[in-house]
């Protein structure tokens, strides 16, 4: 089963160098666990002291809880502002309609357009 925890960080602008240093630390330690696939870490676009951190997994079951590594991270993040910890199975796949014949179409028609456009402003 594919599974995710996203675990979301608010601290301040003072800590970061601090929080740097913790999650370094932590996924150094957390090595190769059965079933964790990938950890990715985004910061919010605007929001400097906003952190989320993905955890993916596949295993034969999710932890409804959360895992002993995801709720170890939140422990630790904890100390340094607020946390929200979720838990998220995979869900259906749905391609964009951007995919395939409708990408090339899209295309082909802005190129007719940018096409129309410039003859008229010539």
């Amino acid at each position: 089963m594919k599974w995710a925890e996203i675990i979301k960080l608010r601290f301040t602008e003072s800590d970061r160098e601090s929080v740097d240093q913790a999650l370094a630390g932590f996924i150094g330690d957390i090595g190769r666990k059965d079933g964790l696939r990938k950890v990715h870490l985004y910061r919010h676009i605007r929001i400097a002291g906003d952190l989320c951190i993905l955890l993916r997994w596949d295993s034969a079951e999710a932890a409804l809880q959360g895992s002993a590594v995801g709720l170890s991270l939140v422990h630790l993040l904890g100390e340094f502002g607020l946390t929200n910890h979720s838990v998220w199975i995979e869900g259906k796949t749905m391609k964009t309609p951007l995919h395939g014949g409708a990408s090339d179409r899209l295309h082909q028609s802005v190129q007719r357009a940018e096409g129309r456009a410039r003859g008229h402003h010539q």
